[in-house]
């Protein structure tokens, strides 16, 4: 497992170039969105979310900012009405069509909803991954995407970390 601040700097570093900005998480917008959704959402997620300004790079917002077009409610209300199945909850962006989502047909071990690829454009998808809870969906993201930020001295960075954690 990657250490949690070791784990921030990584996200960080995969989501900088992120244009979108969200509303960190309070603890009243989290049960407002588990209670719409019918989720627990992951202590890592919130844990994410509040120390890294760039989570939305990547993930739905969490904050009180519910009408920002990137809010994991608008985002399912919009992906649930053009057809994503209802036992899905999206929590990336899935703009492209690409969706990572929680299936709440079933929990894991970890006591979390499977995370699952779902693809809408009806093609087989490009990825047959399955993550059994948040930590190891975000651990993947990061040690797949930080060593590809196009600013040298963060891509160098993130590749010396991920070395040093000798995954």
């Amino acid at each position: 497992m990657i250490p949690f601040d070791t784990l921030v700097e990584l996200f960080s570093i995969a989501t900088e170039r992120g244009l979108h900005h969200v509303a960190p998480p309070t603890p009243q917008s989290v049960a407002k969105i588990q209670r719409e959704l019918g989720i627990t959402i992951p202590n890592d997620y919130v844990r994410i979310a509040t120390a890294c300004p760039s989570y939305a790079g990547l993930l739905g917002g969490i904050g009180e900012d519910y009408e920002h077009d990137i809010h994991i409610l608008r985002l399912n209300a919009a992906f649930h009405a053009e057809g994503l199945a209802p036992h899905f909850v999206l929590l990336d962006h899935g703009h492209d069509g690409d969706c990572d989502c929680w299936d709440l047909r079933e929990t894991t071990s970890s006591r979390e909803h499977p995370i699952v690829y779902v693809g809408l454009d009806g093609v087989r998808p490009c990825r047959d991954a399955r993550f059994e809870s948040f930590r190891t969906y975000i651990e993947n993201f990061v040690v797949m995407n930080a060593a590809s930020n196009p600013k040298p001295a963060l891509r160098r960075r993130a590749k010396r970390m991920i070395q040093e954690l000798q995954l």
